[in-house]
C-alpha cells in the first residue's frame, strides 16, 4: 500500500478501526497496523505510535467534526485515515505548513464553523459512493432476499489518504459487510459470521489528489 497505493487498492479492500483518539474531536499521530480479515480484505488499525495519522468521526450532537493536523513534507507512504463514511464528507485545508484533515458528519457539520487556511480538497458522499448508489442497491437487494432473518448486509466506505509521488492521494475502499447468524457445532452457541467483499461504486478507487507543496 505504501509503495504502490494504486495497485494495492485495485487488488484489495481495506477497512479502518482505531485503538486511539476515541471520544475526542482531535486526532493525531499514530502507527497503522495491517492484518488480514478475509479474502483480499485487510483491517487497518490506528494504534499508539508515530509515522501515520488518524482523525475521528464525531457524532453530530457532539459537534460533528473530527480533525487532525498533518505537517506538509511527510515521508512517501504516510497514511492519513479515518473511520467509515456513509454520508459524511472529507475536507482538507492548508494553513501555512500544515494540512487540516476533517471528517464532516453528514457532510454539513462544517456549516458556520471557522476553519484555518484554504480548502485544498473536498470529497462529498456522491464522489465516493457514486451517482448510481450501487452499495445501497446491493445491500437492500440482499436484505430483501434473506428470508430467514439470520443475515444482513451493509455497505461501507473508507477514505484513506496516502502521500505518493509528492502528492496526497485520496482512495476509497468500498466494502459490503455481510453478517450471518450461525450456530457453532462444538458449543451450540450462536455467533455472527462476518465477511467483507470489495465492490466498485465509481470507475476508479482514486477519488482525488492534492499537492503537498
Amino acid at each position: 500500500m505504501r509503495a504502490d497505493p494504486s495497485a494495492a487498492f485495485e487488488k484489495c479492500g481495506f477497512f479502518v478501526t482505531s485503538d486511539v483518539y476515541q471520544n475526542t474531536t482531535l486526532g493525531g499521530p499514530c502507527a497503522v497496523h495491517c492484518e488480514p480479515a478475509n479474502g483480499a480484505v485487510y483491517k487497518l488499525t490506528a494504534k499508539q505510535g508515530q509515522g501515520d495519522y488518524f482523525f475521528p468521526y464525531v457524532h453530530v450532537t457532539s459537534g460533528g467534526v473530527g480533525v487532525c493536523i498533518v505537517p506538509a513534507g511527510q515521508a512517501e507512504g504516510t497514511i492519513v485515515m479515518t473511520g467509515g463514511m456513509n454520508g459524511c464528507a472529507l475536507q482538507v485545508n492548508r494553513s501555512g505548513n500544515d494540512f487540516y484533515f476533517y471528517h464532516v458528519a453528514n457532510g454539513v457539520s462544517m456549516a458556520g464553523k471557522l476553519t484555518p487556511g484554504d480548502v485544498v480538497c473536498r470529497v462529498e458522499y456522491k464522489d465516493y459512493a457514486g451517482r448510481m448508489g450501487l452499495g445501497e442497491k446491493l445491500s437492500v437487494d440482499f436484505n430483501r432476499s434473506e428470508s430467514s432473518g439470520k443475515g444482513g448486509m451493509v455497505h461501507e466506505y473508507y477514505l484513506i489518504t496516502i502521500r505518493s509521488g509528492g502528492k496526497w492521494q485520496v482512495f476509497c475502499s468500498a466494502l459490503l459487510r455481510t453478517s450471518i447468524r450461525k450456530t457453532a457445532f462444538w458449543s451450540g452457541q450462536d455467533y455472527n459470521d462476518i465477511t467483507f467483499a470489495p465492490f466498485m461504486p465509481t470507475y476508479s478507487r482514486l477519488v482525488t489528489s492534492f499537492k503537498d507543496s
